[in-house]
């Protein structure tokens, strides 16, 4: 009777031991693999305007300020061997729009955007590269008077979003003036392939020659002088090219590329 209860309790602890092995293999397979998009020369992501939005706020020295939202017509981003490698976007300015009126007629005059000379901006990509979240700018939701998603307005407060951080630069053309730009913007990949761009940052107008009361440029002006730096907040969608998702364990990474997208990570 001895000798049968001992086979027995053997027989449970051989039983045990392979199902916990057996489990913890699952477990480690399931968090090696990851989703990958095999590209084969230049993909081209294509921009949904209709899923994205641009939002803007503009302010007085004092505080006071406008706020409203422009329209992104089209754009794409390309991915060149797995690496974001361009992207463009044309913005409609005579899309422009304020909560209140009076200001959008305004801003649409030759005063700031001079949209009926100048009815499209451009931003052309030129480079992206992991962010140091030691300098990143970020803009606070609740300093926003516009509807928006409080992930994009503080964007690397925690560390998963900060691992999908990446410096953006890029040449903004405004009223046919052309500077270049670099912000800080989260970049990821949904779970269908859809690639997603989320930023929050300030633009010097007056680079672009749009200098109405600024106090850089005109004395006196006393509080209704209108601070130089607008603030974008923008959240794009891409939609992906058709190519078929397939799954891999490998632990290969590529600078800025889409399998590091997914990852949040880049290759040192």
């Amino acid at each position: 009777m001895k000798n049968l209860l001992f086979i027995v309790g053997v027989l449970i602890l051989v039983v045990w031991g392979i199902s916990a092995l057996t489990n913890g293999e699952s477990e480690m397979e399931e968090e090696n693999t990851m989703t990958m998009f095999p590209l084969t020369g230049d993909e081209v992501f294509a921009f949904d305007a209709d899923a994205s939005t641009f939002n803007w706020r503009g302010e007085t020295v004092v505080g006071s300020a406008e706020v409203g939202t422009i329209a992104i017509t089209e754009g794409s981003l390309t991915l060149a061997s797995s690496t974001i490698s361009k992207g463009s976007f044309a913005i409609d300015m005579t899309s422009l729009s304020s909560e209140v009126k009076a200001p959008e007629k305004h801003l649409k005059s030759t005063d700031f955007f001079d949209v009926e000379k100048y009815p499209t901006a451009t931003f052309v990509i030129t480079s992206v590269a992991h962010a140091d979240m030691m300098t990143a700018t970020t803009y606070d939701a609740d300093d926003m008077d516009t509807e928006m998603d409080d992930s994009v307005a503080n964007m690397g407060e925690n560390g998963e979003d900060s691992a999908h951080m990446y410096d953006v630069t890029g040449d903004l053309t405004i009223k046919e003036v052309v500077h270049p730009i670099t912000f800080p913007a989260k970049i990821y990949l949904d779970e269908e392939g859809n690639l997603h761009a989320e930023a929050s940052f300030g633009v010097d107008r007056t680079k672009w020659g749009i200098n109405f009361r600024s106090g850089d440029f005109f004395a006196g002006l006393g509080d209704s002088a209108i601070k130089n730096e607008f603030t974008v907040v923008i959240d794009l969608l891409a939609h992906a090219p058709m190519m078929t998702a397939t799954t891999s364990t490998s632990d290969t990474t590529h600078s800025t590329s889409t399998e590091d997208i997914v990852k949040g990570t880049t290759q040192n």
